[in-house]
Formats: C-alpha cells, sequence, structure tokens
C-alpha cells in the first residue's frame, strides 16, 4: 500500500474534532499514514498539539490566521511533534483583521519559526505580491504556499524564493489556471493537502485526510504521472521540509 501524507488539515476545527479519532482510522485505512494538523487560533493550537501527542503518524503546527484575533503570544512548545509555524499569512479577500496588523503578525510569525529553525505555513489570499515581498525581504527560505490559489507568475517567484507550493481540493474543481500552475512546478516543490474540513474534492461531503488519496489522483492525470509515483513525491517533499 502506498504511503501517503495529507499534509494540511484541521483536526482540532470543531466540524472534525468531536470525531477526529474516526478521522484518522479512516485515513490509515486508505493509505494516509502521515498527517499535519494545523492549528490556526488558541483552541487549535492546543488541540492540535495534544492529538498529535496521542496518534502515531500525526504531527502538528501552531500559529494564527490572518483573520484569527490571539489573547496570548504564540509560544512553541518544546514537544518533538510540532514539526512548523503556521498557519500564517495574508488574507484580503475576507479582511476581517486591518492589513498592517496582518503584516505585523506574519513578521512574528516568520520571526518564531527563525528562531526555532522551523518551516512556516503561509496562508495567502488575494495577498501574493505583498506576501511575496515580504518573504524576500525577511531571506526565510523555509516553507509552504498552502491552497495555492494563484497563477503560474506567482507560483515561478515562490519556487525562485525556495518555498513548497501545496495543492488543495480546490485542484479538482476543474480550475485550468491551477492545472497549468501545477504542470509548471517542479515535482521536487509539490506538496498535497486536503485542508479538510474545507474545500472537499467531494462536494456533497464533509473533508477529511483521507480525501487527499484523490487529489492526487487527479493531479497525476494532470501531469500524466502514475499516482504511486506522485503519491511517492509529495511523502517525500512533505517529510523533507517538515524534517519527519
Amino acid at each position: 500500500m502506498m504511503e501517503i501524507f495529507d499534509t494540511h488539515c484541521h483536526l482540532a476545527d470543531p466540524k472534525i474534532y468531536p470525531k477526529h479519532k474516526e478521522v484518522i482510522k479512516r485515513a490509515k485505512d486508505n493509505g494516509v499514514t502521515r498527517i499535519l494538523t494545523i492549528g490556526y487560533d488558541d483552541k487549535t493550537n492546543d488541540l492540535s498539539i495534544k492529538i498529535a501527542q496521542k496518534n502515531e503518524g500525526v504531527w502538528a503546527a501552531v500559529g494564527i490566521h490572518p483573520n484569527e484575533s490571539y489573547d496570548k503570544e504564540i509560544i512553541l512548545s518544546l514537544e518533538e511533534k510540532v514539526v512548523a509555524v503556521g498557519e500564517t499569512g495574508l488574507d484580503y479577500y475576507r479582511n476581517n483583521t486591518d492589513r498592517d496588523t496582518q503584516i505585523e503578525r506574519f513578521l512574528k510569525h516568520i520571526s518564531i519559526a527563525r528562531s526555532r529553525n522551523l518551516p512556516i505555513i503561509i496562508h495567502t489570499r488575494k495577498a501574493f505580491p505583498d506576501a511575496i515581498m515580504i518573504v524576500k525581504e525577511e531571506k526565510y527560505p523555509n516553507g509552504v504556499f498552502h491552497c495555492f490559489s494563484g497563477n503560474c507568475d506567482d507560483a515561478r517567484k515562490i519556487i525562485d524564493l525556495g518555498f513548497y507550493i501545496s495543492f488543495s481540493g480546490s485542484l479538482t474543481y476543474g480550475s485550468t489556471r491551477l492545472s497549468q500552475v501545477l504542470k509548471s512546478i517542479p515535482t521536487d516543490r509539490i506538496l498535497f493537502e486536503t485542508d479538510s474540513p474545507y474545500l472537499s474534492p467531494i462536494r456533497s461531503e464533509m473533508n477529511e485526510p483521507k480525501n487527499v488519496v484523490k487529489i492526487i489522483e487527479y493531479a497525476s492525470n494532470v501531469l500524466g504521472v502514475a499516482v504511486e509515483e506522485l503519491a511517492l513525491i509529495n511523502t517525500e517533499n512533505g517529510r523533507r521540509l517538515f524534517a519527519i
């Protein structure tokens, strides 16, 4: 059986957390043996760490989403299963938080990641020029732009800065632009994720980590690469980035 990695999901999200044990089991039953669960506020950060501690094959990242508020400083646990900082970044689509505050928080996350030598997970929506400029100025080429929604020019700049690019279930919605981006990226910089419970490749169902298989299957058709080969590429890239 293939060893598959869902490189970004939210097991601590209220839609998944009450049944996260069953969700993890279904993932493993479908060959998804590695899961990175991402925090995006105080509560989900704490829960993500606890889930990772209690489940083999699950790791955690902690951070504050650009549109979430937080009451305490982001303090990374020394727990070895915390393998990344994020998600963080810039979101000018919802604009729930003013841009200056988002940028300030983004810079703080980068500083924390640098101090711990951990990769950073970047959320960017309608904000690629600013996000790319900040990453370039900060000179910390260690991380991934997750749930990519940009164009080929954005992707080229991100790759040139040394980052990975991750594709979610939105790839399967038939976007010619995203398929073109996928084909333009070196395979050693590609990752796949569910971003569950969001962006399900099965529109009638809540998303969960097992569905990363369907995203990889779709991508394999776009690239003309065997599913098994692309699954291995994704797992190796994820293990290299997150050092697991």
